[in-house]
């Protein structure tokens, strides 16, 4: 008869895990998923930064065409005048809005390269060359709604890039109060 007979010999304890191929696949798989995930979200970032940039210069622009006061005074068109004292009081407010909505997400200085393809130096040679003409107001009209487009189109794409709630309500509030004054420029027809 064995000596060790009805008796269980259990198998050594390994102290270590053992993973078998399929888990470390799988492991594998999820660290790549959120290394890519990580990727795409600060890439994401960017474009709402680069975006809300040409936001933030294109709204400066308008507000420039809006207070010159060279070329406001000699508007003739008293409803013209009237609608422009409002929309330079509400894109300065809108600003401010938009600035405070975009803390942390963009630079405290716009990107040079942003800055100069937002830079507009033809707007002021038309405007003078409508007043030399007598045409200052359909003129100046005109530029303002083609502005205004412009700007409520990239409001559009920056809200459509844009998971923060505060900027989206902030960018709905600025695109109300510019198609309320587009709709207001088209009706004067100059």
């Amino acid at each position: 008869m064995d000596p060790n007979y009805g008796y269980v010999q259990s198998e050594p304890q390994n102290s270590g895990f053992r993973f078998s191929r399929k888990t470390l696949f799988i492991a594998g798989g999820l660290i790549l998923a959120i290394i890519i995930g990580i990727v795409l979200l600060s890439g994401s970032q960017k474009g709402i930064s680069v975006q809300a940039q040409h936001l933030v210069a294109r709204y400066g622009g308008l507000q420039a065409l809006l207070s010159d006061k060279k070329t406001t005074r000699n508007l003739k068109n008293q409803d013209l005048n009237n609608i422009v004292t409002s929309l330079n009081l509400s894109v300065t407010t809108d600003i401010q809005d938009l600035n405070a909505a975009l803390a942390g997400q963009v630079p405290a200085k716009l990107d040079s390269s942003i800055a100069a393809a937002e830079t507009d130096t033809s707007t002021a040679k038309t405007i003078e060359e409508a007043y030399l003409e007598n045409k200052l107001d359909a003129v100046y009209t005109d530029v303002l709604i083609k502005k205004i487009k412009s700007i409520r189109a990239l409001i559009a794409e920056t809200y459509g890039l844009s998971k923060d709630q505060k900027l989206k309500a902030t960018l709905q509030e600025l695109d109300d109060h510019l198609r309320k004054a587009k709709q207001q420029l088209e009706e004067l027809k100059l």
